[in-house]
């Protein structure tokens, strides 16, 4: 089995920058390495002298929420997302289940925004996690309008969290209970789309637990040909996982 490289470690010093985010103006006091770990977008500001947030080194970030950039920071140093069921961490972006996908929505939009790929893809794979576990109650959880619209919304037509969102409606919800559901428009077509594509090919959709939930790069953003093989760790992060 081929091993995975360690991450490469991050080299800190004291070159320091400034993010004010939110309307409420929360600092985070971030290396310039990290930031450049976050974001291009963010990288390019700074390194630029031309630019006011370069030669001032701070950036102001009113629209964004000062939670999810956390989330995004904390991705850029340590390289990974909180564990979803068990991590406080994830308390400021939802308690519940529903507030959870709401939240991850979020952090997927963000990671968007500010183009950081790898913060999209470990997003995806919390959202695969939490499709894969049932509550106490033998349930499973899967994300409504809230976050539909948030990724919808926050998305360019194309997105593997668009196709991620149409398949779980598809393969698990069931398109028939889409009724409940004041969803966005664009993720009605899709879905249409998809479904009028499996039964043209004589597909019958139906969940099926082996398309949903066990891991692949399916969703992921990376160059043609290329698997990062986070399936094969989500999967054995899932089947040593209690309810939630």
């Amino acid at each position: 089995m081929a091993h995975l490289p360690a991450p490469a470690l991050l080299q800190l010093s004291n070159d320091m920058v400034k993010l004010v985010v939110g309307k409420g103006r929360k600092d985070f006091l971030v290396h310039r390495t990290a930031i450049a770990k976050a974001s291009p977008v963010l990288q390019a500001a700074f390194r630029s002298n031309t630019w006011k947030e370069g030669r001032a080194r701070t950036m102001v970030l009113p629209d964004d929420d000062p939670e999810t950039i956390q989330m995004l920071l904390h991705f850029a140093y340590v390289g990974r997302l909180p564990n979803l069921n068990t991590d406080d961490d994830y308390s400021s972006i939802g308690n519940d289940h529903r507030g959870q996908y709401d939240g991850l929505a979020r952090l997927y939009c963000v990671g968007e925004k500010y183009q950081n790929k790898d913060f999209k893809n470990a997003t995806i794979d919390a959202m695969l996690s939490k499709v894969a576990i049932r509550d106490n109650e033998g349930s499973r959880w899967f994300p409504s309008s809230p976050a539909i619209k948030i990724i919808y919304n926050g998305t360019p037509e194309g997105s593997k969290a668009r196709k991620l969102m149409v398949d779980i409606y598809v393969y698990g919800v069931g398109a028939a209970n889409i009724v409940a559901y004041t969803l966005h428009l664009d993720f009605i077509k899709d879905l249409i789309a998809a479904l009028t594509k499996i039964l043209l090919d004589g597909e019958i959709p139906f969940f099926r637990e082996e398309r949903l939930w066990i891991p692949s790069c399916e969703y992921h953003e990376h160059a043609s040909g290329e698997c990062c093989g986070s399936g094969e760790r989500l999967t054995k992060d899932i089947r040593g996982r209690t309810p939630l």
